[in-house]
């Protein structure tokens, strides 16, 4: 869907930095404040914060969060659910994430649950809740879609200089399984300028790297993600490609006047 189109007036509906445990909300499980966050879960307990009722009834409610993971060895994930009813779930590898998730379907008497399973702890810094300033998605037409057993797929007939955001849900025969964080791309805008027009795209289609608008006697090199060097070319054409081997790679394309670094994924 597009960028959010503009509504009513902003409202906020919460504002939470969990310096201390407020007294309106309740908690399940393991929870504890600690350095000004309020931890969720234990090794042995899940945890959950429970907000008190919040009007979201409106149709372009936001949540905001942040948060970031007890150990980066937990494998955290904090889980949104909105009376009850998953929303959202927010990975956590490493350091600290803040995401503004919308939300359509709630009731003026909803609470929102913040969770984390045992063993998967997370620290939760704040949460903001706002309705109204623009946060209505536009849903473009043809979507949700079913697009096959794939590795990518193109998405045409974007408009230009706007921000989309789309999810991905895999599925196992018919059934869905759980959605991706949602991901935020912007579109370039409509009169390229120079420098938008000297920019070096770097990406792969299947196992096929493509580098365009590349400066002539650039020099294009590939690195495992450990840091070792596979190939290096010397560029002598705008738009060049060429077959790697399966896996993920850092691909830097290097001249006089820039320097341009991608990760990509190669597949068969």
């Amino acid at each position: 869907y597009d960028d959010y189109s503009s509504s009513a007036p902003e409202k906020d509906i919460l504002d939470v930095t969990f310096s201390s445990k407020p007294g309106s909300w309740t908690y399940e499980g393991y929870t504890a404040v600690e350095s000004g966050k309020l931890r969720l879960g234990s090794g042995s307990d899940d945890g959950s914060a429970i907000s008190p009722v919040v009007d979201l009834s409106a149709d372009d409610v936001s949540i905001t969060v942040e948060a970031s993971p007890y150990r980066t060895t937990d494998n955290s994930v904090l889980y949104i659910l909105v009376d009850d009813e998953p929303v959202d779930e927010i990975s956590l590898p490493e350091g600290t994430v803040t995401k503004t998730i919308p939300f359509k379907g709630g009731t003026k008497p909803s609470k929102i649950t913040f969770k984390a399973e045992k063993d998967h702890r997370v620290y939760l810094h704040s949460v903001k809740v706002k309705s109204g300033g623009g946060s209505t998605p536009v849903v473009l037409d043809g979507y949700p879609r079913r697009v096959g057993d794939v590795n990518e797929y193109m998405v045409s007939d974007l408009a230009p200089a706007v921000q989309y955001h789309y999810t991905v849900t895999p599925y196992i025969g018919e059934e869905a399984q759980s959605v991706s964080n949602t991901i935020s791309v912007s579109t370039w805008s409509a009169a390229v300028d120079d420098m938008e027009a000297d920019r070096v795209l770097i990406f792969t289609s299947g196992n096929v790297l493509h580098i365009l608008n590349a400066p002539m006697n650039a020099v294009a090199s590939w690195y495992t993600m450990d840091g070792r060097l596979c190939g290096s070319r010397i560029l002598h054409s705008e738009e060049v490609e060429w077959e790697l081997p399966e896996g993920i790679y850092i691909v830097r394309v290097v001249s006089p006047s820039l320097q341009n670094t991608v990760r990509v994924h190669s597949s068969r």
